[in-house]
């Protein structure tokens, strides 16, 4: 059995993309990358342009896309296994003052990329969705 397991393991590691691996593809495909400031131990994020996001309804708060992030995540588990996944988060404000953070998340590292069309037409249609709901909804901000 733990013959088995270090088999498993050996491949697994074979298999695995790190989070600099990541980050150098994602840069290579114009994607930008900035500093992570949540607690996190991938220190970076990457987030796609503006001019490279699909036509969503604009975030109610700037009148802009909302934002499109990539968080990878890299963790050890106690028997030594590592392991690299990502999260995919679409951020913004849709009316009425709502702010909607939406998530694909648990993805595997090394199926980063080839997930990216999936996640972009996910979130996004998630996020039009909420957001032509949220404009028939109650406005907060009424009565301030």
């Amino acid at each position: 059995m733990r013959h088995r397991h270090e088999q498993l393991r050996r491949r697994y590691q074979e298999r695995r993309m790190t989070p600099s691996d990541l980050k150098s593809a994602l840069t290579a495909i114009g994607w930008r990358t900035s500093k992570n400031i949540a607690p996190s131990n991938v220190d970076w994020y990457a987030w796609l342009p503006r001019d490279k996001r699909p036509a969503w309804h604009d975030c109610t708060s700037n009148y802009k896309p909302p934002s499109f992030c990539i968080e990878p995540h890299s963790y050890t588990f106690s028997d030594g296994v590592e392991h690299g996944s990502v999260e995919f988060r679409l951020c913004g404000e849709v009316p009425g003052g709502h702010w909607l953070d939406l998530k694909l998340y648990s993805v595997d590292m090394k199926d980063c990329i080839k997930t990216i069309p999936v996640a972009l037409a996910l979130l996004g249609a998630a996020w039009d969705a909420a957001h032509e709901m949220a404009g028939e909804s109650v406005d907060l901000s009424e009565g301030e």
